[in-house]
């Protein structure tokens, strides 16, 4: 953040993907004796989704500590720090979405400013 920068503080946000760890382990989450209907399309979809992913994560653990150890030396770290081609493709697509938005709506962003003098 640029104001903790006087300071010497550096921040870094770690945005990491998807690692093979237990986390997702089926058993290491508590889950509803009977399942709420209501929920099945939204948290009954991502509990499906994490079942069929868990052990298939892209993310190597022991890669990710190593490159926030190097971070945590870095003289100019990065402000946002995506970790995993998962999290590096939800970044690009971020940044193609932010992108088309700007384009779109520039001239309506601009009206918004004060008449130049």
């Amino acid at each position: 953040m640029a104001e903790l920068a006087p300071l010497g503080i550096k921040v870094t946000v770690v945005e990491p993907g998807s690692f093979c760890t237990d986390f997702l382990a089926h058993g290491d989450q508590r889950r509803p004796g009977s399942p709420v209907d209501a929920y099945a399309a939204t948290v009954g979809a991502l509990q499906g989704l994490i079942d069929a992913n868990d052990g298939l994560q892209p993310g190597d653990p022991a890669k990710a500590v190593a490159a926030i150890r190097a971070l945590a030396e870095a003289d100019d770290p990065p402000l946002r720090l995506p970790l995993g081609s998962d999290s590096l493709a939800l970044f690009e697509q971020k940044a193609t979405a932010l992108r088309e938005t700007a384009d779109a709506e520039r001239s309506r962003a601009s009206a918004t400013d004060y008449a130049s003098a």
